[in-house]
């Protein structure tokens, strides 16, 4: 910088007071004036007043956790989206009882729930949501929240649902969402998130769903995914994963759903997919899998779909197919090096696969 150069002049808490009511003022209603003071809660001590009111909490000295809890949630929702205050504005009110606050649940003198989906937020995920240490589910699905996912929530010890799909997030799933200990849906689809899946997520045991589609992932899967003895569906469809199908994926005794479609996987589909007995759907195609399809496929007798379109597998189709009485949704198509066994010649679910006639 030219020595005669100098700073521009930061703005004063004045100032920026005077944005903020000029930002809210835009988008309040009859109640503006009651909105702007609120929406200065993160300034000073505004957010323990808001909290220690009686009005809002209850008995707030015998109700610490609570005024704990109104606290983060505060700051948090201040942060959220601070250009329009919107998040703000839509929840916080401190003529009522939290429990009466919009978007949230209160329960057994806790926050547990925290839903402010489809509300068109934008900026952050604030870390302080981190500090909700009792929440057990937080949706913020459906809007236009931006950056990282902040590794503060991997603090969450109760969550029970995380919701962060379909917005515009980005960077790297954090290794600390692992430590969810007692988490039983995950979903980040439908944003920009890259870097690998972190093989840290095969700690949550008690996961029933994992949803991370329409990303950017690049990487293998990770093994460890293997050790979810719970998990009914994974979907890891539409990213940029690599590698080989973990042989692992046959552990999870619990999956209906296994949806790896539209990747660049390779090798050979694990024989051990046919241990997964609850098996509905197998999504395995637009990838570059090669190999023969392996007659445990057979053994999947719950199956009703199954897509192994546009791979490089070759050989015969195995003959057990014509075990699976509850298929009715079959696509080989775009493997040329596929054929039909005499045994499946009058198979239904082959007739329109385009593939020949194996050679005597």
């Amino acid at each position: 910088m030219h020595p005669h150069h100098s700073l521009s002049p930061q703005p004063s808490l004045g100032e920026k007071l005077l944005k903020r009511r000029a930002a809210i003022l835009r988008i309040a209603s009859a109640s503006a004036a009651i909105a702007i003071a609120l929406a200065l809660a993160a300034c000073g001590g505004e957010a323990a007043r808001i909290c220690n009111n009686s009005d809002v909490v209850p008995d707030p000295t015998l109700n610490g956790d609570l005024v704990a809890d109104c606290e983060a949630l505060v700051k948090a929702l201040d942060e959220l989206d601070p250009e329009s205050g919107r998040a703000f504005l839509m929840v916080v009110d401190d003529t009522l009882p939290i429990d009466h606050w919009r978007g949230l649940k209160v329960a057994d003198g806790r926050v547990q729930e925290l839903f402010l989906y489809d509300m068109r937020l934008a900026g952050t995920i604030p870390s302080e949501l981190g500090n909700l240490s009792n929440l057990h589910r937080l949706s913020l699905d459906g809007n236009d929240l931006s950056g990282s996912i902040p590794a503060e929530l991997g603090n969450l010890s109760n969550l029970r649902e995380l919701y962060l799909h379909n917005n515009d997030l980005s960077g790297p799933i954090p290794a600390e969402l692992g430590n969810l200990s007692n988490l039983q849906v995950l979903s980040l689809d439908g944003n920009g998130l890259s870097g690998t899946i972190p093989y840290e997520l095969g700690g949550l045991y008690n996961l029933d769903e994992l949803s991370l589609t329409n990303n950017n992932l690049s990487g293998s899967i990770p093994a460890e995914l293997g050790n979810l003895p719970n998990l009914t569906s994974l979907e890891l469809y539409d990213n940029n994963l690599s590698g080989s199908i973990p042989a692992e994926l046959g552990n999870l005794s619990n999956l209906s759903g296994l949806y790896l479609d539209n990747n660049g996987l390779s090798g050979s589909i694990p024989s051990e997919l046919g241990n997964l007995s609850n098996m509905g759907h197998l999504d395995l195609y637009n990838n570059n899998l090669s190999g023969s399809v392996p007659a445990e496929l057979g053994n999947l007798s719950n199956l009703r779909r199954l897509w192994l379109s546009n791979n490089n597998l070759s050989g015969p189709i195995p003959s057990e197919f014509g075990n699976l009485p509850n298929l009715y949704n079959l696509n080989l198509s775009g493997n040329e090096g596929l054929c039909v066994p005499p045994s499946l010649m009058d198979y239904d679910e082959l007739a329109s696969s385009g593939l020949g006639a194996c050679a005597n």
